[in-house]
């Protein structure tokens, strides 16, 4: 019975006598030959998958320029007591008083998000992160200006909105700060190839 057993047992490696040191496993290494999920080596294959890089620090500061810009549409410029003329007639005064706030708004947002996925270009990224700074200057200043033409008469109070353009400007100049970064370290690369 022991040798039928024998006879029907699969051999995966073959036995070696002690002290044989061989150069190349001669066994069949199972582990080696199983493909390993995302590892791909130094030199990857051309089949992999390309993932942009939106993970930068700078992403993250053009994303929340962005969301200050959008929260606008939810936090107002100004209150008041009192209704007065077109703006503050329901005793609020946000972008969505007049067209001209508005659309610097999503100017704001749409140049945020546009820096943001102009990461291969870094030039156009920094060059839009100035159009991001000048739109949110012009906002608060724009919003000001506007109330003052239209209800002079009125003494409002100011609230969070009117200091998110500010916050945009942080964002916006904290990013510029690590794109120009960025530049640097790739034009230093250059210099030593």
């Amino acid at each position: 019975m022991l040798k039928k057993f024998s006879e029907n047992r699969v051999n995966f490696a073959p036995l070696y006598s002690y002290g044989e040191l061989a150069e190349w496993s001669k066994a069949h290494a199972w582990k080696v030959c199983r493909l390993q999920k995302g590892l791909e080596g130094s030199n990857p294959s051309l089949s992999a998958k390309h993932i942009p890089m939106i993970q930068r620090i700078q992403s993250i500061f053009l994303l929340l320029a962005a969301i200050s810009f959008g929260l606008l549409f939810v936090v107002p410029l100004a209150l008041s007591n009192t209704a007065t003329t077109q703006f503050l007639a329901d005793k609020v005064y946000d972008i969505s008083d007049h067209p001209v706030l508005l659309a610097l708004t999503i100017i704001g947002i749409l140049l945020s998000v546009l820096a943001l996925f102009s990461f291969r270009n870094r030039k156009k990224q920094l060059r839009t992160g100035y159009l991001i700074i000048v739109v949110a200057i012009l906002l608060p200043v724009a919003a000001y200006l506007l109330f003052l033409n239209e209800s002079a008469t009125a003494e409002p109070e100011e609230q969070a909105g009117m200091l998110l353009p500010a916050v945009a400007i942080v964002f916006t100049v904290v990013a510029n700060f690590f794109i120009r970064k960025d530049e640097k370290l790739v034009k230093s690369m250059d210099r030593l190839r």
